[in-house]
Protein backbone atom coordinates (compact mmCIF):
# COMPACT_ATOMS: atom_id res chain seq x y z
CA UNK A 1 0.00 0.00 0.00
CA UNK A 2 2.73 2.23 0.60
CA UNK A 3 3.89 1.93 -2.76
CA UNK A 4 1.31 2.87 -4.56
CA UNK A 5 0.96 5.92 -2.28
CA UNK A 6 4.71 6.69 -3.03
CA UNK A 7 4.12 6.51 -6.62
CA UNK A 8 0.31 8.58 -6.28
CA UNK A 9 2.77 10.86 -4.79
CA UNK A 10 5.39 10.70 -7.27
CA UNK A 11 2.78 11.56 -10.09
CA UNK A 12 1.52 14.17 -8.54
CA UNK A 13 3.86 15.87 -7.65
CA UNK A 14 3.47 15.65 -4.18
CA UNK A 15 7.12 13.51 -3.07
CA UNK A 16 8.99 16.37 -2.61
CA UNK A 17 6.57 18.07 0.27
CA UNK A 18 8.28 17.70 3.86
CA UNK A 19 5.15 16.66 5.15
CA UNK A 20 3.84 14.12 2.48
CA UNK A 21 7.28 12.61 2.23
CA UNK A 22 7.61 12.34 6.60
CA UNK A 23 4.61 10.46 5.99
CA UNK A 24 5.90 8.39 3.31
CA UNK A 25 8.78 7.75 5.61
CA UNK A 26 6.82 6.75 8.23
CA UNK A 27 5.21 3.83 5.98
CA UNK A 28 8.42 2.70 4.85
CA UNK A 29 9.56 1.89 8.71
CA UNK A 30 6.79 0.30 9.67
CA UNK A 31 7.72 -2.24 6.47
CA UNK A 32 10.58 -2.38 7.40
CA UNK A 33 12.27 -1.27 4.25
CA UNK A 34 15.24 1.15 5.28
CA UNK A 35 16.09 2.09 1.07
CA UNK A 36 12.49 3.13 0.80
CA UNK A 37 12.67 5.35 3.83
CA UNK A 38 16.07 6.85 2.65
CA UNK A 39 14.78 7.38 -1.37
CA UNK A 40 11.61 9.60 0.43
CA UNK A 41 14.18 11.36 2.08
CA UNK A 42 15.95 12.28 -0.72
CA UNK A 43 13.72 13.17 -2.65
CA UNK A 44 12.40 16.09 -0.23
CA UNK A 45 14.02 19.22 -1.82
CA UNK A 46 13.14 21.63 1.61
CA UNK A 47 14.95 18.78 4.32
CA UNK A 48 13.35 20.39 7.88
CA UNK A 49 13.60 19.24 11.38
CA UNK A 50 10.41 17.14 10.64
CA UNK A 51 12.19 15.36 7.46
CA UNK A 52 15.41 14.83 9.74
CA UNK A 53 13.19 13.32 12.84
CA UNK A 54 11.50 11.18 10.73
CA UNK A 55 14.76 9.88 8.93
CA UNK A 56 16.60 9.45 12.54
CA UNK A 57 13.32 7.64 14.00
CA UNK A 58 12.88 5.31 11.08
CA UNK A 59 16.54 4.39 11.19
CA UNK A 60 15.83 4.10 15.63
CA UNK A 61 12.90 2.14 14.81
CA UNK A 62 14.83 -0.21 12.32
CA UNK A 63 17.50 -1.06 14.89
CA UNK A 64 19.99 0.82 12.64
CA UNK A 65 21.25 3.66 15.52
CA UNK A 66 24.92 3.95 14.25
CA UNK A 67 23.04 5.12 10.57
CA UNK A 68 20.54 7.49 13.05
CA UNK A 69 23.80 8.44 14.78
CA UNK A 70 25.31 9.71 11.43
CA UNK A 71 22.43 11.17 10.27
CA UNK A 72 22.45 13.62 13.20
Amino acid sequence: MITQLHGLALRSALNSCVFVGSSLMGGYTDLGDRKGLYLVFDEILAKNVTSWNALILGYMELGLSGEALRAF
